[in-house]
């Protein structure tokens, strides 16, 4: 931060980043600090930045009050770059210092949901993601700045995810192309959920749920029992979409947003159909990655085709029973009283089975008004 900047660091609405109203057309930051220092300030007791730029011998201390104004500055030593230390978070808040405690689980994994996006699409920078409790200092993730998004995916997510993943870039009308990594179509690559998919607009961190719900309407064409992992980039002209929606700048207002959505989902499913022949063979097909879900089908349907088979192999001998109880009834008065006992422990056997058909209990029924006419 540059010594001329000290004093309206925090101030509202206060930017470094634009110098006349044309400069919005062509933003290409992640937004305006003062936005986020100034709202720091507001809800935490003191707040203090050290920083030190390059050509500066020592680094220097700012201190800042609740309303964002410098109160004191101070000499430090200091590496090259900038340090923002809050204390006292949410103290004049209670309700919401109460809700935060309540639900801090949840606060730190959407923290390390957004810390994660920075991370892997800005290759060149090296960050080191570190929480610190009352048992110590853990390392939650830490990125090399290697310059490759699969590098940086790696260091985030493990090894496991990196062999799942495929390279790919796609051109769309208008200056627009996508490019990253996404997952491979086979069972076992994907996810049960879509908590690993990341859109970047110009390497900044966006929402998109048209794009989102287009790439998961492709990808259960090809795997229908997960969702897809990727991360990608869009790269497009900064006049043909819109930041200033939210203060957060992930709402995006696109200029052509449906002709885009459009031609990537239509080549999504072209790269994917030669995967399609691979997933259509059956049970036998799903191979030992698969997911679980996936194989539960596949025993699934096996057992169904076990029932059927013994369901038709009962049948067929309930017929041949019948058919020999049939002839035996022409014989005369002694087959009649066989009859009616065989009536009998076909109506034990009918009632000590689960599922009757409608046939047998029909012949059992009729055989038995035939042995009570015949009885003297």
């Amino acid at each position: 931060i540059k010594p001329e900047d000290y004093e309206l660091l925090a101030t509202k609405h206060a930017t470094s980043k634009l110098s006349d109203f044309g400069d919005l057309t062509k933003l290409a930051t992640f937004g305006f600090r003062g936005e986020a220092l100034s709202s720091l300030c507001h809800i935490s007791e003191s707040v203090s930045v050290v920083t030190r730029t390059p050509d500066q011998m020592v680094g220097t201390k700012l201190e800042y009050d609740k309303n964002g104004t410098l109160h004191n500055t101070s000499n430090c030593a200091r590496e090259g770059g900038t340090t923002v230390t809050l204390s006292a978070l949410f103290h004049n808040l209670p309700v919401r210092l109460k809700d935060f405690q309540k639900n801090k689980t949840r606060e730190y994994q959407r923290l390390i949901r957004k810390l994660q996006a920075y991370a892997i699409i800005h290759t060149d920078v090296r960050f080191v993601c570190v929480n610190q409790t009352a048992k110590g200092r853990s390392t939650v993730f830490a990125t090399q700045g290697s310059k490759r998004l699969l590098d940086c995916v790696t260091s985030v997510f493990g090894a496991k995810q990196k062999d799942a993943l495929i390279p790919i870039k796609l051109e769309c009308p208008n200056d627009v192309e996508l490019e990253g990594l996404i997952s491979k179509a086979s069972a076992g690559c994907g996810m049960s959920s879509g908590d690993r998919q990341f859109i970047f607009l110009n390497k900044r961190p966006v929402d998109v749920p048209k794009l989102t719900k287009a790439l998961n309407e492709v990808y259960k064409q090809f795997n229908m029992h997960q969702f897809p992992v990727y991360f990608l980039n869009i790269s497009m002209p900064t006049d043909a979409y819109d930041v200033n929606i939210t203060p957060d700048k992930r709402s995006i207002m696109f200029h052509n947003e449906k002709v885009m959505v459009e031609s990537i989902k239509e080549q999504m499913r072209i790269k994917y159909e030669p995967s399609r022949g691979q997933l259509s063979n059956g049970a036998g097909s799903f191979g030992p990655k698969a997911g679980r879900g996936a194989k539960k089908q596949a025993k699934g349907g096996a057992d169904e085709v076990a029932e059927e088979a013994e369901e038709e192999a009962g049948s067929g001998e309930r017929d041949a029973a019948e058919a020999s109880e049939a002839s035996e009834d022409d014989a005369g008065g002694n087959a009649s009283q066989e009859t009616s006992v065989r009536s009998k422990g076909r109506a034990a056997s009918t009632h000590a089975a689960s599922r009757p058909s409608p046939a047998s209990s029909s012949a059992s029924q009729a055989a038995g008004r035939s042995s009570q006419e015949r009885t003297p």
